[in-house]
């Protein structure tokens, strides 16, 4: 009973995907809210949609006083909708949107109402759902785990004084007994016995193509933890992820991370358990074999990360599975058929093919791909021959 009283105050950490939270003030406003969720259903992409209502008629009811910024953490709100008038927002609640940095944007439903605090805003009575849609997608996509934040954490304040510990020369004694990482590849490199055959596995469901019994590697490389509920290839030397949830359950690897905001969640992650020593890198500073590479307001994938720290390795082969690009007719993963196939907001499907059509060409090893999404592609740009 506690549990569900829980999930209906929105208190309860929700299953579904990071999104939009969708304020609803009123009767009208409900309806605009159901029409967001239907498109957003409809848009091929990985993104929760929560519906708050006043009266109690949406998915969760609106925050308790006091709890707005719990309220945002437990729905994994990464954008908020608000659709009516501000004035009757739940009290805070904008307050702790600009503390945690989480973008607003509004839909202006009469003529007597305000903008919220640093809203994108938009006229109800000629709204464009598909031009709302994309605004909103580009606010969840974006990266927030630090950028812009101003509510009070101590594990992060002492978590960027620990990756501030990690730029001096030489470093202090105590972050060496919390963690190392590698500052070049040629330090992974031998810390990898210097790999002749590197075997990359995305979690797509050519990651389990039979044929790869057959293939010898040095060293195996694996994108966030899906694959601890499989069968093979569970002791990689190399994991790639920017998931809290992998740093936390997997064990024995080294990371491979994107960048410094990521950096920072894995050291509090170790602050919070210091008898697990993290060894790690920080491939966009030592493993990008394409810097000038233009993301816009996308990200790679962890699996194109880890492709590019494959070839900034120089391997004599290369052997990727798993990334097969959310289009297996297989389904997402091995065993999961139900899962939604698409990327999320955060990634973008034409940025992510142009990243890895650009690291592999400069990879002068041999390549073998599983899967036929990415083959096709690289057999289009002439990187893979027949």
């Amino acid at each position: 009973m506690a549990l569900n009283l829980l999930k209906r105050l929105g208190l309860r950490k929700t299953a579904q995907e990071p999104g939009v939270l969708v304020l609803a003030l009123g009767q009208p406003a409900l309806a605009i809210a159901r029409e967001v969720a239907i498109s957003f259903k409809y848009a091929g992409v990985r993104a929760g949609v929560t519906i708050c209502a006043l009266g109690g008629s949406g998915d969760v009811a609106p925050p308790l006083p006091g709890l707005a910024a719990l309220f945002l953490s437990a729905q994994k709100t990464r954008a908020l909708l608000v659709i009516g008038d501000p004035a009757a927002a739940p009290a805070r609640l904008f307050a702790a949107c600009e503390a945690r940095a989480t973008p607003v944007a509004w839909i202006n439903t009469g003529r007597e109402q305000s903008a919220p605090p640093g809203a994108v805003s938009f006229d109800g009575s000629r709204l464009d759902l598909d031009g709302l849609r994309l605004v909103l997608l580009e606010m969840v996509g974006r990266d927030r785990k630090w950028v812009g934040r101003n509510d009070f954490s101590l594990p992060r304040r002492i978590a960027a004084k620990m990756r501030s510990a990690m730029d001096r020369s030489p470093r202090p004694r105590w972050i060496t007994l919390l963690g190392r990482r590698h500052d070049s590849a040629a330090s992974l490199r031998e810390r990898l016995g210097a790999p002749g055959t590197i075997l990359c596995l995305g979690n797509g469901p050519s990651s389990e193509d039979p044929a790869l019994a057959a293939i010898n590697h040095d060293a195996l490389f694996r994108a966030n933890h899906a694959w601890l509920e499989r069968p093979m290839y569970r002791a990689p030397h190399v994991v790639f992820t920017g998931l809290k949830a992998t740093m936390r359950k997997v064990h024995g690897a080294i990371f491979g991370i994107y960048g410094e905001s990521t950096e920072m969640v894995l050291l509090m992650g170790r602050l919070l358990a210091p008898w697990r020593k993290a060894e790690y890198f920080v491939a966009d500073h030592i493993a990008n074999p394409c810097p000038d590479f233009v993301w816009g307001g996308h990200r790679p994938t962890s699996g194109a990360v880890m492709i590019a720290t494959a070839v900034a390795l120089k391997p004599q082969l290369i052997v990727i599975a798993g990334i097969d690009l959310f289009q297996n007719p297989a389904g997402t993963y091995p065993g999961a058929a139900g899962a939604a196939n698409a990327y999320t907001p955060a990634h973008d499907r034409d940025k992510e093919i142009a990243f890895l059509c650009a690291c592999l060409e400069r990879h002068a090893g041999g390549l073998q791909v599983f899967g036929d999404g990415l083959r096709a592609e690289l057999r289009k740009r002439r990187i893979l021959k027949d």
